[in-house]
């Protein structure tokens, strides 16, 4: 699926540069918080079959969505219908800042199969499923495998993107049948101690009890930004819950069990507070004025990010972060 978003953290550059006059800001986004019910029956598992046959309309939602907000117009009307969050945030950010920079972005045509769901039997309620498989995206790169959280309120919803992260399948456990997916209590209580960990590591650097990995490595190496101008400190916990966040069991972390082991897909939520050395007030460029509705000079500055990981334990080996991603995104107050 698409990875249609600014570089994280891309901001702290720019935020030493003197404020000018600048006009107020833009418009309240139009974002609705409701998926459109459909005329399915509910399933008792998300199969492959049934994945496959679904990702073709999710693509066809998100290239629609995404080519609306992106555009000229940045309608963002149609978001919410196929995204969920935190994909939902990451997008409404980047379709408001190229609103403010006058720019546009042009999504490729994009596909998506599925080869592998992880899925647990279906109840009432609502749900949460990871999925990994090939298709065409945004990216440079044509072709690429991609891991996707998907969720739905209740099994007569459709399925709407919440991630994706890059990953090839070689690095992936196999499904347990959806007979045994179901994680039980010791599973969540093992991913949300583990998830801890990782917000920990994330903060200090220091890593125990799971394998840090090459990308998780470098979504932590992108705070350090301590120079003789500039000193930052960051502040890491799972992602925040709001208006537009299903009430998925466990959410914001995702644990499911495989064939021998179990996956779980964490979001997470880092604030970076940015001071100048000397104490002196920080100013923001009039387009980060008018993105964050803010016209104040502070001696304090906070920027936040998203951030995805995708965690897997086969057997009594340490458990690894496989992939890591991090976006910028709006804070808890301008959600």
């Amino acid at each position: 699926m698409p990875r249609t978003r600014p570089a994280a953290l891309v901001l702290i550059p720019i935020l030493l540069a003197v404020t000018a006059c600048d006009p107020s800001p833009g418009s309240t986004d139009a974002v609705s918080n409701s998926a459109s019910p459909t005329s399915a029956a509910p399933v008792a598992a998300l199969t492959r079959a049934a994945a496959r046959a679904d990702a073709k309309r999710l693509d066809a939602a998100v290239q629609t969505a995404y080519t609306a907000a992106l555009g000229s117009q940045h309608d963002r009307s149609k978001l919410a219908a196929a995204l969920a969050s935190p994909e939902l945030d990451r997008i409404i950010f980047f379709s408001r800042y190229l609103q403010e920079a006058k720019g546009t972005s042009t999504p490729r045509t994009i596909t998506y199969r599925p080869e592998r769901v992880y899925s647990p039997l279906a109840d009432s309620g609502p749900q949460a499923v990871i999925t990994a498989g090939t298709g065409r995206t945004f990216a440079e790169v044509p072709t690429a495998t991609h891991a996707q959280l998907l969720v739905r309120s209740a099994p007569n919803q459709p399925w709407r993107l919440a991630g994706s992260m890059g990953i090839t399948l070689d690095r992936l456990p196999e499904p347990a049948p959806p007979e045994t997916s179901a994680p039980s209590a010791a599973d969540r209580a093992w991913a949300d101690a583990l998830v801890d960990k990782v917000a920990d590591y994330l903060d200090t650097g220091k890593a125990s009890g799971f394998a840090v990995g090459w990308t998780l490595e470098q979504v932590q190496q992108k705070t350090k930004i301590d120079s003789t101008l500039v000193r930052g400190t960051t502040h890491t916990t799972v992602w925040s819950k709001g208006a537009a966040d299903l009430q998925v069991p466990g959410w914001p972390v995702t644990v499911l069990r495989t064939a021998q082991g179990r996956i779980a897909y964490a979001v997470l939520q880092r604030r970076t507070d940015i001071r100048r050395a000397d104490g002196s007030l920080l100013p923001l460029q009039p387009i980060f004025q008018r993105l964050f509705r803010d016209r104040s000079r502070r001696a304090t500055r906070s920027l936040y990010e998203v951030i995805e990981v995708l965690i897997t334990r086969t057997g009594s080996e340490k458990p690894q972060v496989i992939v890591a991603e991090a976006a910028d995104v709006f804070g808890p107050a301008l959600r």
